[in-house]
């Protein structure tokens, strides 16, 4: 409940005149909703089925509402790494949640596949100059989870220039690598002074940017809209350029240049194919 409460108080700050009164509430039923999610997972294997089910809403739920935060970034990984971790302790358990039609990343894939277009988008030379400013980082990649997050980005934009099918996968790769990090590693990656990672993180949010027509695209007849997700998009974006060190902002100047044309244009990559 704190968690639904969480997400409506942070709908209402962003949609509301006046909204900002509603951060604070949204602030401390998000804070009520983790410490219960942690006591709920401290029960380890004595959770019921129906339990896990809860447990796994809780965390998309949590999921939504830190994509509509505007410092959501860390928040939302970590509750992405979350809902994969608990998925699989309830296949693991149950094999079936009673809840959920659990489905697997290609499962998935394939099924969205079907609702994208058949032709890529038409920025071909966004793509390779988004790869070769990626390429810039490759020297300075300091971890496994680095190659590992570089390598899914760098695929994602390679596949966005030939296949919106391939494309959606390595999105789906992208949360998944965030799953398969151990715990120590992911900390050690989400550390703020770890200006590599948030470098990565720039180039994660281009990729967000310019994988959503093709979202959009998916979300014609089916009631789904991204309108404040990707103004938080940009949001998040700005945030991790001002904070990076200027010789790490100059390899990341093309992406936040990328972000920011489609926060001041009045179409933007977001919403070319939504009509």
């Amino acid at each position: 409940m704190h968690a639904i409460l969480s997400l409506g108080a942070t709908h209402y700050a962003l949609i509301a005149p006046r909204g900002s009164q509603y951060t604070p509430m949204a602030i401390a039923h998000r804070g009520k909703a983790l410490q219960l999610l942690s006591t709920a997972l401290s029960n380890g294997d004595s959770c019921t089925n129906t339990e896990m089910d809860g447990i796994l809403a809780t965390c998309y739920t949590l999921v939504f509402q830190a994509y509509y935060m505007s410092d959501g970034l860390v928040d939302f990984a970590i509750m992405v790494r979350g809902c994969a971790t608990v998925t699989n302790q309830i296949r693991a358990r149950y094999n079936k949640s009673r809840m959920f039609a659990l489905q697997s990343q290609e499962e998935v894939s394939a099924m969205v596949g079907t609702w994208l277009p058949t032709e890529p988008l038409s920025i071909e030379n966004t793509l390779v100059s988004c790869v070769e400013d990626l390429e810039e980082l490759r020297p300075l990649l300091q971890s496994p989870a680095h190659h590992a997050f570089f390598q899914v980005i760098r695929k994602t934009y390679i596949a966005l220039q030939y296949s919106p099918q391939e494309a959606f996968f390595g999105l789906t790769e992208i949360y998944a690598v965030w799953y398969d990090m151990k715990n120590l590693e992911f900390m050690a990656f989400i550390r703020p002074g770890n200006h590599v990672s948030y470098a990565l993180f720039m180039h994660y949010i281009a990729v967000e940017i310019l994988m959503l027509p093709l979202l959009v695209y998916t979300g014609r007849g089916r009631d789904m809209s991204y309108p404040f997700g990707t103004v938080l998009l940009h949001q998040w974006a700005d945030a991790i350029y001002h904070k990076l060190p200027v010789s790490m902002r100059r390899l990341v100047k093309g992406q936040a240049e990328l972000i920011a044309s489609d926060r001041d244009s009045v179409g933007g990559f977001s919403r070319r194919l939504s009509r």
